[in-house]
């Protein structure tokens, strides 16, 4: 965000994410400012140009978006799920209570939004205890799900071939939200499963070696 007229060369929004956003007060003619898809109604898919550059649609920018397939993190258009004794280890995990079709969001993650510094503090504390619901929300902050979250931090871990979820870092309407999305179809009472993507060894992260 920014106030004037846009230099490409300085312009933080450029620098740090690629395109000016609709809030900052540049020009409407400013090269870098993000247009959004000119996409047929209803026919935001996967290759819909905001999809694929990791952004739900914006009515306010894209030409047919009011409720396309691309906005249901912002309208809370969840999918059915519930908690239950998960397949791989002694807790929790999440299961589909409708089938689900590849492709289609999921739920997004919530939580507490930490900077760096708390979430370096944290993650000594959770590591003791056995227990980690951070996720990297930018390169600048993180969610916490421990004290305030919601369904989607009893996802379980799989790296082995038995996932069936991804989560993507979207950009929505004007800040960054996880969210989760079927990587094949799901049939009703399907545990869900995603790479957390962990590349160091921690301790708590040994009960889902089954999986």
């Amino acid at each position: 965000i920014h106030k004037g007229v846009c230099n490409p060369e300085t312009c933080d929004c450029v620098t740090t994410r690629g395109v000016c956003e609709k809030f900052c007060s540049c020009s409407l003619f400013c090269e870098s400012l993000y247009t959004g898809c000119k996409c047929y109604p209803n026919e935001c898919t996967e290759k819909c140009p905001c999809f694929e550059n990791y952004r739900e649609c914006d009515p306010d920018i894209c030409r047919n978006c009011t409720s396309c397939k691309n906005t249901r993190i912002f309208r809370g258009d969840s999918k059915k799920v519930a908690l239950g004794k998960a397949n791989i280890c002694d807790s929790f995990g999440l299961y589909a209570l409708e089938d689900i079709e590849e492709g289609e969001y999921i739920c997004d993650y919530k939580g507490e939004i930490l900077n760096k510094d708390e979430t370096e503090r944290r993650s000594i504390f959770n590591d003791q205890l056995g227990l980690n619901y951070l996720f990297q929300l930018s390169n600048n902050s993180d969610i916490d799900a421990y004290r305030v979250g919601n369904e989607m931090r009893y996802v379980n871990h799989s790296a082995f071939g038995f996932q069936n979820c991804n989560a993507r870092t979207m950009f929505v309407r004007s800040g960054n939200r996880v969210a989760l999305f079927a990587s094949r179809k799901i049939s009703k009472l399907e545990e869900l499963f995603f790479d957390y993507q962990i590349k160091v060894n921690v301790n708590w992260l040994s009960k889902y070696n089954r999986m």
